[in-house]
């Protein structure tokens, strides 16, 4: 049995580098893969995911949050969800009408326009 893999000679670490490390960064600046600026604008969202948070449990309540708003999304797209009895059911049409017509709220939800939606999505 065979303990080393071909793409271990590809994946492996080059710590060759690391004596090199310091003058690169004076050069060139931090790494893509470890600067944090791609993922700072991401910051305002998660920050507002909390506003109402008792500071316990961050990760919970923006967990929450998230949830809740693919939940709207969902129910404003017309998706189907059982009600109390086990009744599979949908938003009143007036809803639907107006996610459906409203570009500016269809974009807020992070949708596509209907023109750009393949058939049968």
């Amino acid at each position: 049995m065979c303990e080393f893999s071909p793409g271990w000679l590809v994946s492996k670490g080059k710590f060759h580098i690391l004596n090199h490390i310091v003058e690169v960064v004076k050069r060139f600046g931090p790494g893509i893969l470890v600067s944090a600026d791609p993922f700072e604008k991401f910051h305002g969202v998660f920050r507002n995911s909390c506003i109402f948070s008792n500071r316990q449990a961050m990760s919970t309540d923006s967990s929450k949050y998230f949830v809740h708003l693919d939940c709207i999304k969902h129910i404003m797209s017309g998706g189907y969800w059982p009600d109390d009895s086990g009744v599979w059911v949908q938003a009143g049409k007036d809803l639907l009408q107006l996610f459906s017509e409203n570009d500016f709220i269809r974009q807020r939800f992070g949708l596509n326009d209907k023109s750009d939606a393949p058939a049968g999505s």
